[in-house]
């Protein structure tokens, strides 16, 4: 029998995934994260807070919105965003409310 529940599996079709997304939209990344490193000096929020702040502004589109999964979790890998041990509930009727976790902009600076 298959086991379904392998957080190690999970973890791995995870990657895949970002990896896939991050290879299909590198412009959309790189536009998306300067902005949030030049312009977000302070945020609080989930990340569908940061990218419905941020997407105005990003001049291409997007293969899949999945990819702000992608953009996020690198900022936290970059020290860019932090959790701050806090659960929110998102906003947009596609999100239904599920809780989410709460970034704060760290003041670690990188280049954009």
């Amino acid at each position: 029998m298959t086991d379904v529940s392998n957080i190690d599996t999970a973890r791995a079709a995870r990657d895949v995934g970002m990896a896939r997304v991050r290879n299909n939209n590198p412009i959309y990344i790189k536009q998306a994260r300067a902005l949030i490193i030049t312009q977000l000096p302070a945020i609080l929020g989930t990340g569908e807070d940061i990218r419905v702040k941020m997407m105005p502004f990003i001049t291409v589109e997007p293969s899949s919105m999945n990819v702000w999964g992608s953009i996020i979790s690198g900022l936290v890998k970059d020290g860019i965003l932090a959790d701050t041990g806090i659960q929110g509930q998102m906003k947009t009727k596609k999100s239904h409310a599920r809780k989410s976790t709460i970034y704060h902009r760290t003041e670690k600076v990188l280049d954009a």
